[in-house]
């Protein structure tokens, strides 16, 4: 998508928001999104959290998990953010990031034991994202899928535990300094 055609959405999104009074809930916007044929809820999760990055809008009420992917979150509630008007002639101040957009390594929630990855499954996903270093979250399911992993899922949630990986607030993982780089063939066991 050009960034003329992200603006674009940003913008019908932020009109939409401020037709309702300059605050709407998470479903009600994806209600609209759908009625506008201008997305699906993945779309507006991921324009919602770009327009929070930007400060075009708040989450007051904070963020839920949505879509059925682990860690991808959206704002509960969204607000138009109150900006002082520019006096013309000047350069709006640039908006500081909140701290929902910095990259976050998301651990599972808390549980007595990690859940068991193949050794096997975590060497596919390592090399794989040492050729693929920012990749959609989706994207990787549908690909370490396709290279034989069962459990596409645990195998990322174990790379964010080792610190590998951490995933965007719009569903990207990203590989760390951390991942270890690995020719193909070569077993995960020889740097460990």
């Amino acid at each position: 998508m050009s960034e003329g055609a992200l603006e674009k959405l940003i913008e019908r999104y932020r009109r939409a928001i401020e037709e309702r009074g300059g605050e709407a809930r998470f479903e009600d916007i994806v209600e609209w999104a759908k009625r506008e044929d201008l997305g699906s809820e993945l779309v507006t999760t991921v324009i919602l959290n770009e327009m929070v990055k930007r400060g075009v809008v708040e989450a007051p009420q904070g963020f839920k998990e949505v879509g059925g992917i682990e860690g991808l979150t959206a704002p509960v509630v969204v607000r138009l953010a109150r900006q002082p008007p520019t006096p013309p002639g000047r350069p709006s101040p640039p908006t500081p990031r909140p701290p929902e957009a910095k990259l976050e390594s998301r651990p599972p929630p808390p549980k007595a034991r990690a859940e068991p990855v193949s050794e096997r499954d975590l060497e596919i996903a390592i090399s794989y994202l040492n050729d693929y270093w920012s990749v959609g979250e989706l994207r990787l399911m549908d690909d370490l899928r396709a290279l034989g992993v069962s459990e596409p899922q645990k195998v990322v949630r174990r790379l964010m535990e080792l610190g590998y990986v951490e995933r965007t607030p719009s569903g990207v993982i990203n590989a760390t300094d951390k991942l270890p780089r690995v020719k193909k063939g070569v077993p995960l066991a020889t740097f460990t």
